[in-house]
């Protein structure tokens, strides 16, 4: 669940904007990944090498943005819990309120559908994407 103003109460997966590359740098997919990576690690603590991202969907939202996402490799839900709570602790720690407040895993659309509250518009897209690949 987000406080960050770009999904304000949304349920959505860690992300956030495309930061420019340096002058003269391409914004490529190894621009992206590297943006990518950063999301992770400052979202859920998760350090993830460039090379194990691997591009899975472009989605556009109700009003016109573009979603580059990447897959990561799987880790355990404990691992991830740990992880992100240290983050939180952390951001608390220096007076900072965390860009998520809470994590939830969803195996499918039913999971989605049992969280409270309202999730970002490509969400339900992705979900039902990876619940068709499991099974």
């Amino acid at each position: 669940m987000s406080t960050a103003p770009a999904h304000p109460g949304r349920w959505h997966l860690p992300g956030g904007s495309v930061e420019h590359p340096d002058a003269g740098q391409p914004l490529n997919t190894t621009a992206l990944r590297h943006n990518a990576a950063r999301e992770l690690q400052e979202e859920l603590g998760v350090d993830a090498a460039l090379e194990d991202l691997t591009l899975w969907a472009v989605t556009r939202g109700d009003h016109g943005n573009i979603g580059i996402h990447f897959a990561a490799p799987p880790q355990p839900a404990t691992t991830l819990n740990d992880r992100f709570t240290a983050v939180v602790s952390a951001t608390a720690a220096v007076g900072q309120v965390p860009e998520l407040d809470r994590i939830a895993f969803v195996h499918g659309p039913a999971d989605l559908k049992a969280r409270d509250g309202p999730h970002a518009d490509y969400l339900e897209p992705l979900v039902d994407r990876y619940a068709r690949i499991l099974l």
